[in-house]
Order: structure tokens, then sequence, then C-alpha cells
């Protein structure tokens, strides 16, 4: 045969002089003079049928596979060398023993990020757990007191910047300002405007 197949755009996909005759391509023919036989694709060894009940939901789970590639022996796509893409998030799952220990931690005070910061979860996903289990959220509190607000009434009424203010309170300028305007306190206009 000395005619090749033609592509869509007209090219020519498999030129003659690569070409074999039918016989050197059948499954009993050995391989063709000069070439080496081709093996069969690999399969990956984290498919469902590979593994027992330790291996499933890995597809969804690409975190756990990194963080076991090298304990288990399962696949991960960073444990050959590739580097993860940072924008896309982990996924993980907390065992019992971890939402039982986020669930305390939070009774006793920390925030809903400081723990799922420490236990590699969004932080949805620790108030998720803290509603499965039937914790009370708590109320976000103000950030400035009313001890607090009284001083900062005290010193902006005395001359101080709303900045200089919050920087004596450890806030922001703009939470300063929202204090002073929810006491009734006037806002003086910014110089220059």
């Amino acid at each position: 045969m000395t005619s090749g197949l033609v592509d869509l755009w007209g090219r020519l996909s498999n030129p003659p002089d690569t070409l074999e005759t039918a016989s050197e391509q059948g499954l009993l023919a050995g391989p063709a003079a000069g070439r080496r036989p081709q093996k069969a694709p690999q399969r990956s060894a984290n498919r469902p049928e590979a593994g027992g009940p330790d291996h499933r939901g890995q597809h969804s789970n690409p975190g756990s596979r990194a963080l076991r590639a090298g304990v288990d022996g399962v696949d991960s796509p960073t444990a050959g060398g590739a580097v993860r893409d940072p924008r896309k998030p982990i996924q993980r799952r907390l065992t019992r023993s971890e939402v039982a220990a986020v669930a305390a931690e939070y009774q006793h005070g920390r925030s809903l990020a400081d723990l799922a910061r420490e236990f590699g979860v969004h932080r949805r996903t620790v108030a998720d757990h803290l509603i499965r289990l039937g914790i009370a959220r708590r109320v976000n509190l103000p950030k400035l007191p009313p001890p607090d607000i009284e001083r900062a009434v005290i010193k902006y009424q005395a001359g101080d910047s709303l900045a200089t203010v919050g920087k004596a309170l450890n806030v922001d300028a703009s939470t300063v300002q929202r204090a002073l305007k929810r006491a009734g306190v006037a806002i003086r206009p910014r110089p220059g405007r």
C-alpha cells in the first residue's frame, strides 16, 4: 500500500514510509523489523477494583492521596513530582477524634478560622461539624467593648484622628468610626475634603 490516510485538515496522518502490511499489524505476528514491541498501557493502582474499602473515594479526595502517597503507596498527582495548584483547596475529611477536638476547642473559645487553619479544612467545614453536633455558634462580638468605646470618644473629642485612636485601641480606623457613629458622635471631615 503506498498511500496514507488523510486527516480532517487534509494532512497526511501516516506517511507511506511508516505503513506496515496487514501481516505486520496482526496480533500473532512479531514486531516489525527494527521496531520494539509496544506495551499495553498501565492502569492506575488506585482504580476502585484495585483496592478495598481503604482506597474508596480516591478520585474525589486528592489531598488525602497526596498526604498518604508515601505511607500506603497510593498513587498521587503530587507523588510523581507534579506541583499541586495552590488555588485549588485540598479536600480533607476529619476523623471522629478530630471532630471531637474541634468541638472542644471551639467551646473553649477558639475561632472557626483558627480551628480551620489548624486542622487543614475550610471554616465552613468546622461550622458544619458544630451544627451537626448541636453546638450553638457564638455571636460575633463587637470589636470595641463599651469601655474602649468610651476611651475612643474621649480621645476623638480631644482632637486625635480616627487612625490615632484606632492604633491606641489596636483596631482599624474604620472600626473606630463605626463605633463613634453608633455612639452618636459627629465625625469631623477629613483634612483636604
